[in-house]
């Protein structure tokens, strides 16, 4: 989730370091009950995804008892980077 969810806003989405613990516990199960892969969970927790699905941002808010912005942080894109 680290790169732009949505380009046009012109913001970046974060994992939150409250975020990236949560994800961290129970790694295996975790990404069975949210229905994704370890691999593509370590992806979101490090940063590396360019797109999350609402589809498995909602799963993950399910299993965690969390709201998305508990899992997200945004922050303004860099005007240089254009």
């Amino acid at each position: 989730m680290q790169r732009s969810i949505s380009r046009s806003c012109g913001q970046q989405s974060f994992l939150s370091p409250a975020g990236a613990r949560a994800l961290t516990d129970h790694w295996r199960d975790l990404a069975d009950r949210v229905g994704i892969t370890p691999a593509n969970l370590a992806v979101l927790k490090n940063g590396r995804a360019k797109a999350v699905r609402f589809a498995t941002l909602a799963a993950l808010c399910e299993v965690l008892k969390c709201q998305p912005g508990d899992l997200l942080r945004w922050e303004a894109e860099d005007a240089a980077a254009d």
